[in-house]
């Protein structure tokens, strides 16, 4: 124990110097003896000095590396050099597309000089093995080919995916192992069915249906995933955190979704997984944003937003970059005796169907300035009106805290930010006699339905504004 302790001491001292003073190690029958190397060393040669102080400094990092979890690495140029880690799949030759110029010239076509930290790509391909002719021999753990040669057979490894071609349901395993002189595939733990909920049972599949394996049907370039377990402690989690620090002013940018080909389905899906019980409480939050979405168009045509109801665009709606929309659709609430009442300030339409004549009271105006509300009275009743709380006043020919909405009659009401501003379409008063009540407009008209008399409206202060007109 004590001769190995002083020998590895020994050997520490004999590498410092040949490490530093330019000695090497040589061989003397059963022992070990330094000489120098050469002239070079650190006595004589300072640029020997240097780079070996610059190669120690190599070690020493990325010794630190591998104990902080930090791979450091200074970016130039372009491809390799420009990305400090890179992840590519399925591509043969494979390299970091930063920049990508092959010659000096192309650099004129592009201004930018890119540093990247971490490239990732992905690619398709084709199935490692492909088989659709010969004698196909299945069994519950393996499938053997008769009389073809199977082009790259021998590159099929443990672990990739065989699938078959049957029809309607192909068949499914894992690579076990292989025997290439057999052309036998070997099999995990047997076949089993491809459907819908899937399958719990082994089966062996008919012969003489082919098969491939390694096929890849979707590529990701990265896919992040968090976890939230019951009974731990962990609170929140975020699957890809982007931080900006913008000192500098310039153009800067959470993700860029470019499209470099033809056209692609969507820049950004959010969606919920078939086996998740819920999806999302917001598919898009924006907070503190000067411009929450922004929508740059070539053409007044497209689509600035579209919503579908199961694929159903009719039942959705579209708005065009121009500010058109295929429709203008509020949510209307109907009001019948006793609801006195509206019950959400975010009520646009009121549908009055009230057979005694009540008070009704609508949202305040206050602070509303530019938006709108619909009344409509499909009932027997006259309506009374009213702001709540007397916040505001109506106006029409004159202010008032509240207004007359007759049967079949409807109005529209623009808030200015302290008052509603009422818009007649159809204020027609149909009632059997006479008129009872001051007009609400001038030119409103009234219908006697029972004398068929014909009254109209040339003032609002009494019933005798009403002037007969047959």
């Amino acid at each position: 124990m004590i001769q190995e302790k002083r020998n590895f001491l020994l050997g520490i001292v004999f590498w410092f110097l040949a490490f530093f003073f330019g000695y090497t190690f040589k061989k003397e029958g059963g022992f070990m003896a330094i000489q120098p190397e050469n002239k070079n060393s650190v006595i004589n040669n300072d640029k020997v000095v240097s780079q070996r102080l610059i190669e120690l400094d190599k070690q020493i990092s990325q010794k630190a590396n591998k104990h902080t979890n930090v791979f450091a690495k200074k970016t130039y140029g372009t491809y390799e050099t420009a990305a400090v880690l890179s992840a590519i799949g399925n591509q043969e030759n494979p390299r970091p597309e930063v920049i990508g110029f092959y010659q000096t010239k192309e650099a004129t076509k592009y201004a930018g000089r890119d540093s990247v930290a971490f490239y990732t790509s992905n690619k398709g391909m084709n199935p490692t093995a492909v088989v659709k002719s010969g004698m196909i021999q299945y069994g519950s753990l393996s499938v053997r080919v008769i009389g073809i040669t199977v082009a790259n057979f021998n590159k099929i490894l443990p672990g990739m995916m065989i699938d078959t071609y049957h029809r309607p349901n192909r068949y499914t395993s894992i690579v076990h192992r292989i025997d290439v002189a057999t052309q036998t595939i070997f099999i995990k733990d047997g076949w089993y069915e491809v459907k819908e909920g899937g399958s719990t049972i082994a089966v062996t599949p008919p012969n003489n249906a082919g098969f491939d394996v390694n096929r890849i049907t979707k590529i990701w370039g990265i896919n992040n995933n968090v976890h939230l377990l019951k009974g731990e402690s962990t609170d929140t989690g975020v699957a890809e955190e982007i931080g900006l620090f913008n000192e500098a002013g310039a153009d800067l940018s959470g993700i860029d979704v470019v499209n470099f080909k033809a056209k692609a389905n969507f820049g950004i899906k959010v969606r919920k997984a078939k086996k998740a019980s819920s999806g999302f409480a917001y598919g898009y939050y924006a907070k503190d944003s000067e411009n929450s979405f922004m929508s740059e168009a070539t053409n007044e045509a497209q689509n600035f937003l579209r919503s579908e109801v199961n694929g159903d665009v009719n039942k959705g709606f579209l708005v065009h970059a121009n500010g058109t929309q295929s429709k203008l659709r509020l949510k209307a609430v109907v009001f019948v005796d006793g609801n006195v009442t509206f019950t959400s300030e975010s009520q646009r339409v009121f549908i009055l169907n009230k057979r005694v004549e009540e008070l009704f009271r609508i949202p305040t105006p206050k602070g509303k300035s530019g938006e709108l509300i619909f009344l409509m009275n499909v009932g027997s009743a006259t309506s009374i009106l009213r702001i709540n709380n007397d916040d505001g006043s109506i106006v029409a020919s004159k202010g008032a805290r509240s207004f007359n909405l007759s049967p079949n009659s409807s109005v529209v009401l623009i808030s200015d930010g302290d008052s509603w501003y009422q818009q007649n379409f159809n204020n027609t008063i149909v009632k059997s006699g006479t008129p009872r009540l001051a007009p609400q407009f001038i030119g409103q008209e009234y219908l006697d339905s029972t004398n068929k008399k014909v009254y109209k409206a040339f003032g609002t202060s009494s019933t005798a504004d009403w002037v007969v007109l047959n």
